[in-house]
């Protein structure tokens, strides 16, 4: 059996309290935001779907009051993220960390230019590499890419459809709720 060494953390969901932040304010059916979103994963643009949201949501944000919105995060949900980053820095002592997750490419933009994400060793962001959670072909693109096998990988995402295709890969995973659950997850795969 080999030991884990890698761990593949996603963000929205695991690092932030809210996928969805404060866009919820003017897109409320979160079932119907998530369709018209998903496409916009896999393309390196989000050129239309601001425009989507507004034919269906019927708003009138510009796009870029909907790009500030859609990153826009609460004292609560900073504070949250400031405690998860804290650890997973922590834990890329012990660990070589990567960052999968799907984004549509202006929080992608907003990430990469706002966030402290420097000790991760690799980020990868579905609006980069034109690949989506959870299709098995992302998480095989990212053991072929760093060279790593299943079973060197831990993954933590919020999301149980993803974790279940990481796992069915051999992938041990972890499907996040709260920083105690994680620590215990850690725990285990470290003793």
């Amino acid at each position: 059996m080999n030991t884990i060494t890698t761990l593949i953390f996603d963000f929205d969901g695991v690092f932030t309290t809210d996928e969805y932040r404060q866009i919820r304010r003017l897109c409320p059916d979160e079932s119907l935001l998530e369709k018209i979103e998903i496409p916009y994963y896999t393309l390196p643009h989000s050129d239309t779907l601001w425009s989507d949201q507004r034919a269906q949501f019927h708003f009138s944000e510009s796009d870029q009051e909907c790009i500030d919105i859609y990153n826009q995060e609460d004292p609560h949900q900073i504070a949250h993220k400031k405690r998860l980053l804290a650890y997973a820095k922590n834990l890329s002592k012990y660990f070589s960390l990567v960052l999968l997750s799907n984004q549509v490419n202006d929080r992608t933009q907003h990430l990469r230019k706002n966030e402290d994400l420097a000790f991760f060793k690799h980020i990868f962001f579905s609006s980069e590499i034109g690949l989506k959670k959870p299709d098995k072909e992302i998480f095989q693109w990212v053991l072929s890419t760093l060279h790593l096998s299943a079973a060197e990988c831990g993954f933590i995402d919020d999301s149980h459809e993803n974790t279940d295709a990481a796992n069915n890969l051999g992938i041990i995973s972890h499907t996040f709720i709260n920083l105690a659950g994680l620590k215990k997850f850690i725990d285990s795969i470290t003793s």
